[in-house]
């Protein structure tokens, strides 16, 4: 009699793998049964017993595959979400580059019009120089009736509709 040549490292885990796939596949149903699977690989339970971490996700694997064929709910649902997820997407990114180029234009008016930057950031400087207690423009102490200084290099939207009447 000739002794069968033992499987050892990853010819083992081949082996392991391929008989679960094959034991699997007969049966719509599979239960997981050392002693057949032994049997079909030819190897001992022990050495079963030592690869049951790889068992284990072998036929986590082998559920999830016949879980998600094509023509299972589950996967239909995902990919009908993942359709409304992408043209939610797109239209979202429309509407942001809608409303880039709504600002960009705004301040491209502003800009032209000359309309005085500092009816823009005064709100931005009073609060900040109140939370510091002093002003962030001169370096005063805030009091009640601070003066914020306002340079007047811009020309003011009222003042250019003024002069054209």
């Amino acid at each position: 009699m000739s002794k069968k040549h033992q499987l050892r490292g990853k010819k083992l885990l081949s082996a392991i793998e391929s008989c679960l796939r094959q034991l699997a596949s007969e049966k719509e149903k599979y239960v997981y049964n050392a002693s057949e699977l032994s049997r079909r690989v030819g190897c001992s339970r022990p050495t079963l017993d030592n690869k049951s971490d790889f068992i284990d996700e072998v036929l986590t694997r082998i559920g999830a595959e016949k879980r998600m064929q094509n023509n299972h709910p589950l996967l239909e649902h995902l990919h009908t979400r993942i359709e409304k997820l992408e043209s939610d997407k797109k239209e979202l990114d429309n509407e942001l580059a809608a409303l880039r180029t709504h600002h960009a234009e705004i301040y491209s008016i502003l800009y032209m019009q000359s309309i005085d930057a500092a009816l823009l950031i005064k709100p931005i400087i009073v609060s900040e120089s109140i939370k510091n207690e002093k002003c962030i423009l001169c370096g005063e102490k805030i009091e009640k009736n601070h003066n914020f200084p306002h340079n007047k290099t811009v020309v003011s939207l009222a003042d250019h509709k003024n002069k054209g009447k």
